[in-house]
């Protein structure tokens, strides 16, 4: 009896009068907030409800936010679950009005306001407050949302474990904070421990091989004030000193209180990577802020990274694991890679820093490719640069003559149209050098641009124009899609006409014209290929000839080995031969032992450049590096050459020696030697075991996700015998009883992509999020979580007054209006959106299609929240007022439309049911009053023996109702009458122990006295509840009563229930008066009351009800007919 009595409980629930104050959710006052705990932006937006003064928050969505273990039933108004960090219960009953969190009891008040709709309850944000122990702070002009708590909330414990496992060996979403460069952003401090690294070289024996002598320079990070800086400080024999220094802040903290957001800035040495049209890259003396999504580069489809790094360390850049290019720290201690073509979607930056004495870093980037600013959002970036000069040092006139601008200024900003396009404006001013017959004569310039940005038909689009104090005109044009999973392609093309900035002059021939094509992607059917095919044709500025350049790469990894394969062909060149160049690059990235070269080639002449590194450490502390080079020189006799380094580190300070001969009989002996303090790098890491093998394990678990927050909960249901599909591509695995998913030993830094197979899919269920990527760290266990939501078909109508809407674009939307679903409305207003995940979404009907119709809907978008029950949600309706002119208008009432009061209907047909006609509340209720309380002992779908109960329980004084609960009679067991709530619960201690393991209930005898119907006889004659339901669900005489109304009236549809049953007990404690029916269609039993001529009409009879439900809806009888 127990498990019944636990299986009904909320069904009970949900028919009791709610205390407290419910109130209509309207669309009107409805606001989406960013999310932001501990520094961390959180991954689900929220959407909240405004009423009067007060802000209703969605429990259930910021608790799967937060990552609170929390279940919602809007049904039962209630909810139950877990609160972590306190490690206590939660329960809230609005019904009873009062909540629990551990041992902690809450009186809630019954004038509070409170709403619902299918998915979630919404509660005054003062009163989650009170039941969660979280504090919420709304800033509204910014959309921001700050939730503090006194212990870790779950969701930031993730976030923080994430960016923990991403630092170890270095890898981080941006740069780490114990390397070269800072992080941003981080938590700034006013005085920090500074990283500290200094180096020296110098000579000491040789011959004719090394150009100076000595060289020392130091690097340091950290924060002082609460910005970064990064200063570096080179000095090289018979050279002068350089210095830079730059200081840098994320500013997003402080933007959290301000409308805009600020970004990023720089002052100090600063460095831009250039622009579309106007700038190359340059560094100086200037100040930089941005809160664009890439502040230090705007081009389009490539990107730039820039970064310190003591003089001839070597770089390695990776993209998704795939090795793009080599470069090397120049004698300022800087390095960097322009033009890096960017895929659609997420472009995971790796660059390895290997320096001579063992030391090995991995910084990561992650940069989103055809980001722009979202619906309603500014976009800006504004910049000043001396390209002249530094804070501590000016340029010579030697080096001035190679730059393009001497300084140039720059404001831009940019407007968020809609969520897929945005346009902007921006000024520019460079000061640009000239040759006036040998001297060297300086210029203003001012330029203006425009330009638009789009996402639409599954493509990034760009236009750029731009125009000069002369009348000079340049514009730029890209286009970009991916074609399927794997494949990418990027067309642009500049017109740069006789215009000179910054940009051009920095070109080695500067160019009128300029057309770019590039396809770029994967194969993993033919081992893990990746492939890059490129064609350009370039015009001058000088009249010369035009002339193409066609260019591919193609990359592989083989076991730990990464390699690409370079190849240009350039018909400005007179021969073939010529023409025809390219470069081999490979690399590994072991920990005990690593090697890597790359080798450069003229067609016909062989190789020019060939340099390998071998890496090795023989025993803990030591470092080796043997290097083998050679170069051939058109000017001199080609010499191979051969290189060692041996180092020793102890804690801070590490000790070399250097050697090398070449083939001409030079040869040269050096010492090295560094100090750090604060500073790591992958020595510091794991233990050596740990990396030693560039593989990890992967652990995938699939799980269905009750609570929607894309992590497995205890309240999660594992999935078994499921497949996933993996890119690249690995052995097909099935998911065990757990839900688990075992991949051994996979390559690690790579990027996976993976996903439920499609033909494994749980009909009804899908994905949450999409497919997941991953890039597995060497050596560390990875786990995946793979999440699946069951997804909710919806279907709904457009209506008038007059009659529904057809061949409406319909559009579901996401909270920043991207484009899920598209449809159209049926000939009868209804239109279909199959298939909706979890979370909140808008409905947004065509705004061209409404004007051109004069039709206005009563709110312009409609929110959608969908719950992860996957009940397909019916009937539902949008209400669209017409407005005069509308073709929709019937001519008679578009000249004098006719307003009618109420008529009620004197003959009922038979599907009309009368209250009076309703089941009486039997005689064990007549006997107390509504107000009085008594005591739900059990539940049972049998008929309790009274008579045995009353003689084996004496004392108590037992009597049984019947209610209807599924579409089936429910009996229910009581006991006792008591004037209040409060002695009802004290009559619950004196329960013998029998009733007290069912769980018993105190239940309000006014509520009783709706639910309860005649108990069934057992004989075979049709009791009257049968009877009842019998006329009730012969829907033809209903039929006949919405087609005797005239066709142009409306009916308000006040519930719609699935069982017969409760759509009786629902008119009975509304106590709607004549006309009420009982209309079935589609499974569902509409109850529907009245007759209007006209909205207002109907308005002000629900507002003359005694006791008006909530939500009705207004709807049309042509429809319903």
């Amino acid at each position: 009896m127990r498990a019944v009595t636990l299986a009904v409980v909320g069904a009970l629930t949900c028919a009791q009068t709610v205390q407290a104050r419910e109130v209509p959710l309207a669309p009107k006052q409805i606001q989406t907030f960013t999310l932001f705990s501990q520094g961390h932006q959180l991954e689900q937006p929220l959407v909240v409800y405004r009423y009067e003064q007060r802000t209703l928050v969605p429990l259930q969505a910021l608790s799967a936010a937060l990552g609170l273990e929390i279940q919602v039933n809007p049904n039962t108004a209630s909810a139950n679950g877990w609160v972590a960090g306190e490690n206590a219960n939660f329960m809230l009953d609005l019904n009873q009005d009062e909540a629990r969190r551990g041992l902690e009891r809450f009186e809630l008040d019954p004038a509070r306001p409170w709403g619902r709709d299918s998915a979630d309850l919404y509660l005054d944000a003062e009163l989650i407050q009170q039941l969660l122990p979280i504090s919420l702070s709304f800033n509204r002009p910014a959309s921001r949302l700050s939730i503090t708590s006194p212990y870790p909330l779950p969701a930031v414990i993730r976030l923080e474990k994430q960016q923990s496992q991403m630092a170890q060996l270095g890898l981080q979403h941006r740069f780490h904070s114990a390397g070269f460069d800072p992080i941003h952003p981080h938590p700034y401090e006013d005085l920090s421990d500074p990283m500290v690294f200094a180096y020296g070289n110098a000579a000491v024996m040789g011959k004719d091989m090394l150009t100076e002598d000595y060289q020392f320079g130091l690097i340091s990070t950290g924060d002082v004030l609460g910005q970064s800086y990064e200063f570096n400080y080179t000095k090289l024999a018979n050279e002068r000193s350089e210095y830079r220094l730059r200081f840098s802040r994320d500013l997003g903290d402080v933007s959290e209180a301000l409308p805009l957001n600020l970004g990023r800035y720089q002052a100090g040495d600063v460095s831009y990577l250039g622009d579309n049209i106007m700038s190359g890259a340059s560094e100086g003396l200037g100040f930089q802020i941005s809160n664009l999504a890439t502040p230090k580069s705007h081009r389009f489809g490539t990107t730039a990274l820039e970064g310190n790094a003591p003089p001839d360390w070597q770089i390695h850049l990776y993209r998704n694991g795939v090795l793009l290019a080599f470069t090397q720290a120049d004698e300022s201690g800087r390095y960097r890679f322009l033009d890096v073509p960017l895929l659609g979607g997420a472009n995971v930056f790796e660059l390895h820093l290997y320096g001579n004495n063992g030391e090995h870093q991995m910084r990561r980037e992650t940069i989103q490719a055809g980001q722009h600013v979202g619906k309603g959002e500014v976009g800006f970036n504004a910049m000043y640069i001396d390209n002249t000069q530094f804070i501590f040092n000016n340029l010579t006139p030697e080096e001035e003559s190679e730059l393009g601008a001497r300084n140039q200024m720059a404001i831009r900003a940019d407007y968020g149209i809609t969520n897929a396009i945005s346009a902007g404006l921006s000024y520019y001013n460079q000061e640009l050098a000239y040759d006036d017959w040998g001297r060297v004569e300086l210029e203003s310039r001012h330029f203006y641009g425009a330009n638009v940005s789009a996402d639409l038909f599954g493509s990034s689009w760009v236009v750029e124009g731009l125009r000069d104090d002369e009348g000079n005109n340049a514009y730029m044009a890209g286009w970009t899609r991916r074609l399927g999973a794997n494949h990418h392609l990027r067309i642009d093309h500049h017109y740069n006409g006789d215009m000179r900035n910054d940009r051009i002059d920095q070109q080695e021939r500067a160019l009128k014209r300029e057309t770019e094509a590039w396809l770029e992607g994967q194969t993993w059917r033919l081992g893990g290929w990746q492939y890059a095919f490129g064609a350009a044709k370039y015009s001058p500025q000088d009249g010369g000839e035009t002339f193409s350049v066609y260019q591919n790469r193609i990359s592989s990894q083989l076991g730990p080995v990464s390699f690409s394969h370079l190849y240009r062909y350039d018909t400005q060149y007179d021969t073939r031969l010529e023409r025809q160049s390219g470069e081999v690059l490979f690399s590994t990235t072991g920990y005990d032992w690593s090697l890597s070269g790359n080798a450069k080639y003229q067609w016909g002449k062989g190789v020019e450049e060939l340099e390998t590194r071998l890496r090795w450490r023989p025993m803990y502390g030591f470092y080796n590096q043997t290097k083998l080079w050679y170069l051939d020189p058109e000017e001199r006799k080609s010499r191979f050459g051969l290189g060692h380094e041996v180092a020793y580190r102890y804690r801070w300070f590490t000790l070399g020696l250097q050697g090398g001969v070449d083939t001409r009989g030079n040869w040269q002996v050096n010492t090295t030697a560094t100090f750090a303090i604060n500073y790591r790098d992958n020595r510091d890491g794991l233990a050596a075991e740990a990396l030693r093998p560039q593989l990890s394990d992967m652990v995938v678990r699939v799980f269905l996700d009750s609570n929607n927050n894309g992590h497995f909960d205890r309240h999660d249901q594992p999935m078994a015998g499921l497949a996933i599909s993996t890119a690249p591509s690995w052995p097909r695995e099935v998911s065990d009883d757990q839900g688990e998913i075992l991949l051994r030993q996979v390559p690690a830094n790579s990027l996976y992509r993976i996903e439920i197979d499609p033909r494994h899919l749980p009909p009804g269920t899908a994905l949450r999020g999409g497919p997941v990527e991953v890039m597995p760290l060497p050596g560390q266990r990875t786990e995946v979580d793979l999440a699946l939501v069951r997804v909710t078909d919806v279907d709904g109508t457009l209506m008038t007054p007059y009659g529904p809407v057809a061949n409406m674009p319909v559009t579901l939307v996401d909270l920043n209006h991207n484009t899920l679903l598209q449809t159209r409305s049926n000939a009868e207003g209804q239109f279909a959106l199959p298939a909706i995940p979890p979370g909140n979404y808008y409905v947004i009907l065509d705004e061209g299609q409404l004007k051109a119709r004069k039709l206005k809907p009563q709110v312009p978008i409609h929110p959608l929240n969908i719950g992860g029950q996957g009940e397909p949600r019916r009937d539902w309706t949008i209400p669209i007022d017409v407005l005069a002119g509308s073709p929709m208008q019937p001519a008679a009432e578009v000249v004098a439309p006719v307003i009618a009061p109420p008529q009620p209907i004197v003959d009922q047909p038979k599907a009309v049911t009368p209250v009076a006609r309703l089941p009486k509340a039997e005689a064990p209720l007549a006997r107390m009053a509504d107000e009085d309380y008594t005591l739900q002992l059990a539940a049972s779908r049998e008929v309790f023996n009274l008579a045995r109960l009353k003689a084996q329980f004496p004392a108590l004084s037992l009597e049984q109702i019947t209610v209807m609960r599924a579409g089936k009679p429910m009996h229910l067991l009581l006991s006792g009458q008591y004037p209040s709530e409060r002695s009802a619960r004290f009559g619950l201690r004196d329960l013998p122990k029998e009733f007290a393991n069912d769980l018993p209930l105190v239940r309000r005898v006014g509520d009783l006295k709706r639910e309860a119907i005649d108990a069934p006889a057992p004989s075979a004659a049709p009791t009257r509840a049968a009877t009842t339901a019998a006329a009730a669900t012969d829907t033809s005489n209903a039929d006949a009563w919405l087609a005797a109304q005239p066709a142009g009236n409306l009916t308000w549809q006040m519930a719609a229930t699935k069982g017969l049953a409760s759509a009786e007990a629902f008119i009975r404690q509304h106590q709607l008066p004549q006309p009420v029916a009982i209309h079935q269609h589609n499974g569902w039993y509409q109850i529907l009351w009245g007759s209007f001529a006209d909205k207002a009409s109907a308005q002000q009879a629900l507002e003359a009800l005694p006791k008006a439900p909530q939500n009705p809806w207004l709807r049309g009888v042509r429809q319903l007919r």
